[in-house]
């Protein structure tokens, strides 16, 4: 079985990782390998998590205060994950990320601590600010409606 829900506990201090998951039928957490990949992952970088996603493929992502974005991707036939990060340098506005949702599209949105809102609809980031229409360039949880609306919150 896999994780039914993860759940990150906020705040936290800025070296300290700590992922509560909801195991079905799991008597050793050692059964669910992307946790040390996870742990393993963030323990070099001294980060905080400020928001983790679950996406519809299986893969894990997780929004930092100082490192973009890390994406932990399945490895088919084994146990293993392919760790891919997203910062500045790979077209992110800003490596502080507040928040991350998937729509019924499966892109992946981004809201950033005041460098606005992205969207990776594949393998670049398009990016919105309020010279985009924004209210505010910090944006801290996106969802979308039943008729496909996306709403923002801001300061």
């Amino acid at each position: 079985m896999s994780a039914k829900a993860c759940t990150l506990f906020k705040p936290l201090p800025s070296s300290t990782l700590l992922i509560v998951c909801i195991i079905q039928r799991k008597e050793n957490p050692s059964d669910f390998p992307i946790l040390k990949s996870v742990v393993s992952a963030l323990i070099p970088f001294r980060n905080s998590v400020w928001d983790i996603l679950s996406t519809g493929t299986g893969n894990l992502w997780l929004g930092t205060t100082e490192n973009g974005i890390n994406r932990f991707t399945p490895v088919k036939g084994s146990q293993r994950y392919r760790i891919d990060s997203y910062t500045s340098v790979q077209g992110l506005p800003g490596n502080q990320i507040l928040c991350l949702f998937e729509d019924k599209e499966s892109n992946i949105w981004i809201g950033t601590n005041g460098d606005g809102l992205c969207m990776l609809p594949g393998d670049h980031f398009a990016h919105y600010t309020t010279k985009s229409g924004l209210p505010n360039n910090k944006v801290q949880h996106i969802e979308q409606d039943a008729a496909g609306n996306y709403w923002l919150a801001s300061d």
